[in-house]
């Protein structure tokens, strides 16, 4: 924003120059540093050739317009200023301007996560300085992004494709249970199946012999009425 600009001092002809030749020399970052309000707890990079704009822009990140922002970034002289604050900490990294502000960004989430890992004030100093050497390349580090971006990507796609083939292989295991009980009951329905049909076939072979012995017995006595005259039998 550039509400902020007037809290820099105005750099004289040899400061300029200076910063000039910093920036040439410089491709990658410069300094960068973890501040809680004003106080700078962790720092790396050479901010000498920042002079006295460092103070005033930490100052700005805290009273100034940028105090309502959670993240900024502008330019002013040779060098690109950006911020972003987790909490009551603010993480202040500044490079040459003709560095891409989304590069800038990726090293303040990386500041970020490994501010937030816990480790004690020496061990992320040191961790600080690897960090400003690994960005000492910007394309370089881009171009590892982009791929950590993308393997990050392709492994989660993979798993949610070992989930799917999970979930799937539940479902296979609910059907095998589900056609194992269907055959159970199958067998259980020829069971009962096969006890009805032979009740049936009994009633059945009954009935019959029933009615076997029924008619035998009514043409035995038509039989008889025919042979003895009649219904009461006078010849017999």
């Amino acid at each position: 924003p550039q509400a902020l600009l007037p809290l820099y001092s105005s750099p004289t002809t040899s400061s300029a120059s200076g910063w000039l030749q910093s920036s040439r020399m410089s491709a990658g970052i410069i300094y960068a540093c973890v501040c809680k309000r004003t106080d700078v707890q962790v720092e790396a990079g050479d901010k000498g050739v920042l002079k006295n704009s460092l103070k005033a822009f930490i100052e700005g990140t805290v009273s100034g317009p940028a105090s309502q922002k959670e993240k900024g970034s502008f330019n002013h002289g040779p060098f690109s200023y950006n911020f972003a604050k987790d909490g009551s900490n603010t993480f202040i990294v500044i490079a040459g301007k003709e560095l891409e502000t989304r590069i800038l960004f990726n090293f303040l989430h990386d500041m970020n996560e490994e501010f937030n890992a816990g480790r004690d004030k020496v061990t992320y100093t040191k961790n600080l300085n690897q960090l400003l050497v690994q960005y000492r390349n910007p394309a370089e580090m881009d171009r590892i992004k982009r791929i950590a971006a993308e393997l990050e990507e392709v492994q989660s796609v993979m798993r949610d494709n070992l989930d799917n083939m999970i979930k799937r292989g539940d479902h296979l295991d609910a059907l095998d249970d589900n056609l194992s009980a269907l055959e159970d009951d199958v067998g259980v329905f020829k069971t009962n199946a096969t006890k009805v049909r032979k009740v049936m076939w009994f009633r059945l072979v009954k009935c019959r012999i029933i009615t076997g012995v029924v008619v035998v017995i009514l043409v035995g006595f038509f039989l008889s009425v025919a042979i003895c005259g009649g219904f009461t039998f006078p010849r017999c």
